[in-house]
C-alpha cells in the first residue's frame, strides 16, 4: 500500500527545478512513481532541453529511469543507489559552424567551489552508485563545421558503470553498434576533469568488428576517448 500512500510525483516540480539549475537547461519528467519490491523510484519520459544556440527540441531523453535506493542509507542522509537503469536513452551531439559543441555549456561550472563546500557541510547527499546501466541507447553526432556537414549514429548502446563515486575512477563495460560494425570494451575511466569539452581519463581494452575507423576520427569526443586507450 506504500506507493498509494507516498506520492513521490508531488516532488516532480522540485526535482525538475533542481535539474534545470544544475544543467542550465530546461528539463521535464512525465511522471515519478515509487515501487516497493524492490524499493525504487521510477521516472518516465525524462528529457533535457537543447542549448537555444543550437535550436529547439531535446538534447537528451530517456524513456524510463529506475533508481533502486537503500532505505537506511536515505535515513542517514546519503543517496546510496544500488542500481540506476536508463532505458532507451538518446543523446544528440551537435557541432556548429564555429566549432562549438552543444555540450560545452553543460561542461561549464554552475556552482562555485565555496558554494559546493557549503552544500557538503550542510549535509547534502553524497553520490554513491554501485551500478549504472544504459540500455539500448542511441547517440547521434551532427558536425556542421565541415564544408559538407556529416551525420553519425551510434546505436544499440549498452553501457554499465560500476562503483560510480564523485572524484574517483570507475569500471565500465560497453557495447555499441557503429554503422554495420560493433565495438565492445571494458576498463576503468575517470574521474571526469572539467574543461571545454571535459576530459575523461580512460584505460581500456577495445574490440572492433566491421567498424570503419574513419567514422571515429571526426568527432573530437571520439578522438578524446580513443586517445586515452
Amino acid at each position: 500500500a506504500i506507493p498509494y500512500v507516498v506520492n513521490v510525483d508531488s516532488y516532480r516540480d522540485k526535482i525538475v527545478d533542481r535539474a534545470q539549475e544544475a544543467l542550465g537547461r530546461k528539463g521535464s519528467v512525465e511522471q515519478i512513481r515509487l515501487s516497493v519490491f524492490p524499493l525504487a523510484i521510477r521516472a518516465d519520459k525524462f528529457a533535457v532541453g537543447e542549448d537555444p544556440a543550437f535550436g529547439s527540441g531535446d538534447f537528451a531523453s530517456v524513456d524510463k529511469v529506475l533508481v533502486r535506493v537503500g532505505f537506511f542509507a536515505l535515513l542517514g542522509g546519503k543517496l546510496d543507489a544500488s542500481v540506476v537503469e536508463a532505458v532507451n536513452p538518446h543523446v544528440a551531439l551537435i557541432k556548429n559552424s564555429a566549432g562549438a559543441w552543444n555540450i560545452d555549456s553543460l561542461a561549464q561550472q554552475k556552482t562555485s567551489p565555496g558554494a559546493a563546500a557549503a552544500g557538503a557541510a550542510a549535509g547534502a547527499p553524497a553520490l554513491d552508485i554501485a551500478k549504472l546501466r544504459l540500455v539500448n541507447g542511441t547517440i547521434t553526432i551532427d558536425d556542421r563545421a565541415k564544408l559538407n556537414p556529416s551525420h553519425q549514429s551510434f546505436d544499440k548502446l549498452n553501457l554499465t558503470l560500476e562503483n560510480l563515486v564523485i572524484d574517483r575512477p570507475f569500471d565500465f563495460l560497453l557495447s555499441v553498434t557503429v554503422d554495420k560494425g560493433t565495438i565492445e570494451g571494458s576498463g576503468t575511466a575517470g574521474p571526469l576533469k572539467p574543461g571545454t569539452p571535459p576530459a575523461l581519463p580512460l584505460q581500456a581494452h577495445m574490440k572492433m568488428d566491421g567498424v570503419n575507423i574513419a567514422l571515429l576520427t571526426a568527432p573530437p569526443v571520439a578522438q578524446g576517448l580513443l586517445s586515452g586507450i
